[in-house]
């Protein structure tokens, strides 16, 4: 035994043996950090650590068969037993051993200590109070911009229980977009395409379905593939809704109030929740309860969370001041307050708060108007949201003129949250609407000749302007509380007299919008919302009467609504198989025809003449005309872009306005030179192993 001992220290079998452990355990080291760096298959490195593994017996075999000796490597049977390398190259080798000791140890000291202290400060900037050693990453969503909403709110989010997936709304340009990202993968996936705004995704329980809402109502889509299917079409947009079961959902109608709806027969249920409104519930599991946000009083400002027994019908508040509510499996109620992510703990059992509340993560993305709050947890800890951004009253734009050549000629007017422009009858002055505040919009007109800005309305919630035949007034749509309902209104454009109110809507939550004038003058077109949501024409006359009547026979949904100059041709935006485009009615007989116009046209204009009509274009920022050929039958050219890089506000407004000769474009360009763009990219912080952080912060009242 003895004499093994010493043949396998002749042969150098131990130091080749140690030097092999180390080199190898540096170079895996090594890989472990710089081959996910390199975006290599995550088998790479446990391939690398496995052909070190088996290469160790292959050099211990080599290091007892063979020898380096000062006239190379020679087989140890052929080498005495005195000869082989020399003192110096045997020094040589031991330096060398101890040099690749101290790299391995320095490589180790500078991955834990000099880049952790880097990550932790990178960390820091998401403003985040979770556990500094918590994984903290953030999906940046490169190439797809969004336009900040008027509620202030970018995205809805939510994930799957085990966090593999997350799907969120956005928009890109002018489309509204469902989409689904791993954040293993680089590239997010599409699942829906509009119409109008696409909003609030919230996966089932069995992670196959999101439901979601869009212009057209309450959906559900397949979380991998498929068409989307509607659900509910009596929803009003950011009601907020959840799954109860695979097959029930519960949902917040136009109204704010709460509905169940049975997927497979489309049963529904009333909750009596109270009257005051209500939104975004979220189930809460094993208990037949829901919790959600409810407001205080008829103003909307105040909200606390609210829980209700589906089988008692009791309603009772949990905690005062608060929106958004989301339970997680520690035992915390989560909510949104004051721009921040707030945990208290919560028992499924008692349905009590057990805590204290804690504030567990800072500057969160929230809407005080639409009570959303953009943030979702898995169940294995994995915590995403948006951070919260500077809010402002929208996207800066100058009002520009764009000649067919794209010569531009911008107003001479102070960058600003500007829509729906609107020039007079006889081409002098430009009305327009312009945002203040998260969401305080009034009319201000804008003189040519003698560029001067002057303001109109005061009531900081006003909505679609149109001129009268003469010019001299304006009407306009005035969204208010339950109290008074939206309504219809008149004021003189020279800013003189009073505003005169012409109608309100008999239901609070239906909508009325001016659209043209017509019959010289004597009526109203208005789009009107009825009881299913249909934005449906009518005519309100103008004269003491003040009677709606419909524009024709058969209901259709119609968005931005004009009339030609001639008074014989009706354009609009509506739905065609789920695709928003453009058609002709004549006018005012609407029941006598039908013609689509292109597709994914937007918001019609007639020119003076007849000669052209105008659209936004399904090119995402574009101005498109089409020529029309001819009135008997209605045919028309196909579409050409004629002005590109617009902004659009989405809405059902046009953005825009052709001057009298047709040559000349109105449109709303982005403020680049203050910096004032209003594109985005939209960002998801995502912490990992974040529950253990939450009990941390929010611990149980250990009574």
């Amino acid at each position: 035994m003895g004499s093994l001992f010493q043949e396998l220290q002749r042969r150098k079998v131990f130091r080749v043996g140690a030097v092999y452990a180390i080199v190898a355990w540096l170079l895996i080291q090594v890989s472990d950090t710089v081959l996910p760096a390199l975006q290599m298959p995550e088998w790479t490195v446990s391939f690398v650590t496995v052909l070190f593994f088996l290469g160790f017996p292959i050099a211990i075999i080599l290091a007892w068969a063979y020898e380096v000796t000062p006239e190379g490597i020679k087989a140890n049977t052929e080498i005495q037993p005195q000869q082989g390398i020399g003192p110096g190259i045997d020094r040589k080798l031991i330096y060398a051993t101890f040099a690749l000791v101290l790299f391995a140890v320095g490589f180790q000291l500078t991955e834990r200590f000099l880049l952790q202290s880097t990550s932790d400060f990178n960390n820091s900037l998401s403003n985040t109070v979770a556990n500094p050693s918590s994984d903290i990453s953030r999906l940046n969503l490169d190439n797809y911009d969004v336009w900040r909403m008027t509620t202030g709110l970018q995205t809805g989010v939510d994930i799957t229980a085990d966090g593999t997936q997350i799907v969120y709304s956005d928009s890109q340009e002018s489309s509204h977009r469902l989409m689904r990202r791993e954040p293993s993968k680089l590239e997010p996936e599409v699942l829906v395409v509009g119409p109008g705004f696409t909003l609030h995704p919230i996966i089932s329980p069995r992670e196959d379905l999101v439901l979601f809402e869009n212009a057209r109502g309450l959906h559900t889509i397949s979380i991998s593939e498929g068409a989307s299917k509607l659900l509910v079409d009596d929803n009003s947009f950011s009601g907020g809704h959840d799954w109860l079961t695979q097959s029930l959902i519960v949902y917040t109608d136009k109204r704010n109030r709460l509905k169940t709806h049975a997927i497979p027969d489309g049963t529904q249920e009333l909750l009596d929740t109270g009257p005051n409104r209500v939104s975004w519930p979220n189930n809460l599991p094993g208990t037949n309860s829901i919790v959600f946000s409810m407001e205080t009083d008829s103003s909307g400002t105040d909200n606390n969370i609210a829980i209700h027994n589906l089988d008692t019908g009791e309603t009772r508040t949990l905690i005062p001041n608060g929106i958004y509510p989301r339970y997680v499996v520690t035992g915390h109620l989560l909510f949104a307050r004051d721009d921040a992510l707030w945990a208290t703990p919560f028992d499924l059992d008692s349905l009590q708060v057990t805590g204290e509340e804690q504030l567990v993560v800072n500057n969160l993305q929230t809407s005080t108007t639409s009570k959303l709050a953009s943030y979702a947890v898995s169940d294995n800890g994995r915590l995403v949201y948006e951070p919260l951004k500077q809010q402002s009253s929208g996207v800066f734009t100058v009002p520009t003129w764009v000649n067919r050549s794209g010569q531009e000629e911008p107003l001479d007017l102070q960058a600003g949250a500007y829509r729906n422009p609107q020039l007079s009858p006889d081409y002098t002055r430009l009305a327009l609407l312009r945002i203040e505040g998260e969401f305080n919009q009034d009319i201000w007109i804008f003189d040519f000749e003698n560029e001067v800005l002057s303001r109109r309305t005061f009531s900081e919630n006003v909505d679609s302007i149109v001129w009268s035949a003469d010019g001299n007034e304006l009407f306009y749509n005035q969204r208010s509380n339950e109290e008074t309902g939206n309504s219809v209104w008149k004021i003189n454009a020279d800013g003189s007299g009073q505003p005169e109110l012409l109608y309100i809507s008999p239901d609070p939550v239906l909508g009325i919008w001016p659209r043209a004038i017509t019959d010289n003058g004597s009526r109203l077109l208005v789009a009107q919302n009825n009881a299913g949501q249909l934005r449906e024409l009518n005519y309100l006359t103008l004269d003491g009467s003040r009677e709606i009547t419909p524009v024709g026979q058969e209901s259709f949904s119609a968005w931005g609504a004009t009339v030609s100059s001639d008074g014989q041709w009706l354009g609009y935006s509506g739905f065609s198989s789920g695709i928003f485009t453009s058609f002709v009615r004549p006018f005012p007989d609407v029941d006598n025809g039908l013609w689509q116009i292109g597709t994914g046209i937007r918001r019609p204009i007639w020119d003076r003449e007849l000669n052209s009509l105008y659209g936004e274009g399904s090119t995402a920022n574009t101005l498109v005309e089409v020529h029309i050929l001819s009135t008997s039958p209605f045919t028309t050219s196909e579409p050409e872009v004629i002005v590109s890089d617009i902004f659009i506000r989405p809405g059902q407004h046009p953005n825009y306005g052709i001057s009298a000769d047709g040559n000349r474009f109105l449109v709303l360009k982005l403020d680049t030179v203050n910096g004032g763009g209003g594109r985005e990219q939209l960002n998801l912080v995502v912490i990992d192993n974040w529950l253990e952080e939450l009990k941390r912060l929010a611990p149980p009242d250990p009574q």
